[in-house]
């Protein structure tokens, strides 16, 4: 009975770890690049940059300086929102939202940190 009650709990650790994953792959790959390619969309402004290594989600904010772009590129705000999402569509919870915001970032960032000492 306690289990069912605090079954959002695990909910939301498990939608960290998704959110998690979305901004390791759109921060940290050309993932979207290479999908958009393989579905046909020419992406001829960035192609230029791309040959230097600069990711799309650093292209993004220097070829379209809006809200929406910044939105998009920083992984502090991406993460609000799709935790925001998150807790709303999926653990209809509003103490979610913060486990899955934390923990989310907590993810992301270590994985980031792992990543460069793996490098070293």
């Amino acid at each position: 009975m306690i289990l069912m009650e605090y079954s959002w709990i695990i909910e939301a650790a498990v939608a960290s770890l998704a959110i998690a994953f979305i901004l390791i792959i759109w921060f940290d790959t050309n993932a979207f690049v290479e999908y958009a390619r393989i579905f046909g969309v020419k992406l001829k402004d960035y192609e230029k940059l791309e040959a230097t290594g600069m990711l799309f989600v650093d292209w993004l904010p220097v070829k379209y300086d809006n809200f929406l772009a910044r939105l998009i590129t920083c992984p502090i705000c991406l993460a609000t929102w799709l935790a925001i999402i998150a807790a709303y569509f999926f653990c209809k919870n509003v103490y979610s939202f913060f486990i899955m915001f934390y923990m989310s970032l907590m993810a992301y960032f270590l994985f980031k940190i792992l990543m460069k000492k793996s490098d070293k």
